[in-house]
């Protein structure tokens, strides 16, 4: 007899490991990405509790990722915590694409398949895929995109320095840039990234993901 899993708490979607290797795969490979995301947003929550410890909240409240004490908090660099950041997002939209293919297989013709599964994922996430298409996996400056999906604020946004801090809590791509007319290119801003932060999703996303979790232990030191 074959058990059947929640893969989505909000929609109850329910797919059935029959065993075949494609679902008994798919549904390891959800709890080892799972494994990785709790893993990412323990490191930043704890990056943010040291901080807080370092620079009282009293003495900022908002801050570009220029302030000093963003970049001594001991045992996680600055660099690590940008890096959780591009990781996060690659890996979640993975994630969630995979629950949004299983859901598809009992409910969903193949030809609308790839169109379930991008709304899905742009109703779930659509500010860290917007971060994940044009600066975590792979720089707008960069991608050189033949289809010209990257406008030049886009890239240059891409580019800047992108964590900040507001009330204790690190954002990503806080700054919207406006690039004027110049060789031929008309007037561009980069408002499609919006700020987000890794905790406060990954704290949104555990009431629909059953395998994902926040950790809350805290090294000492």
């Amino acid at each position: 007899m074959s058990d059947k899993y929640v893969i989505d708490k909000i929609y109850l979607f329910e797919i059935e490991d029959d065993e075949s290797e494609i679902i008994h795969n798919s549904l390891v490979k959800l709890d080892r990405l799972a494994c990785g995301l709790n893993y990412l947003s323990w490191i930043v929550d704890i990056y943010q509790q040291k901080l807080v410890e370092i620079e009282p909240l009293k003495n900022v409240r908002f801050s570009m990722g220029d302030l000093p004490s963003m970049h001594n908090v001991p045992g996680i660099p600055l660099g690590l915590v940008e890096c959780a950041f591009h990781w996060y997002a690659v890996t979640i939209c993975n994630y969630v694409k995979l629950v949004g293919w299983l859901a598809s297989l009992d409910s969903v013709g193949k030809a609308g398949r790839g169109k379930f599964i991008n709304e899905y994922i742009n109703e779930v996430v659509p500010t860290v895929k917007v971060f994940r298409d044009k600066i975590a996996a792979h720089f707008a400056l960069s991608a050189e995109d033949p289809r010209g999906r990257d406008n030049p604020a886009e890239k240059r946004v891409s580019m800047h320095p992108s964590l900040s801090l507001q009330n204790g809590v690190v954002y990503v791509t806080p700054l919207v840039f406006h690039t004027g007319p110049s060789d031929g290119k008309a007037e561009s801003e980069s408002d499609s990234l919006q700020p987000w932060s890794l905790t406060k999703v990954h704290a949104e996303l555990v009431e629909r993901y059953p395998n994902l979790h926040v950790i809350k232990t805290v090294p000492k030191g």
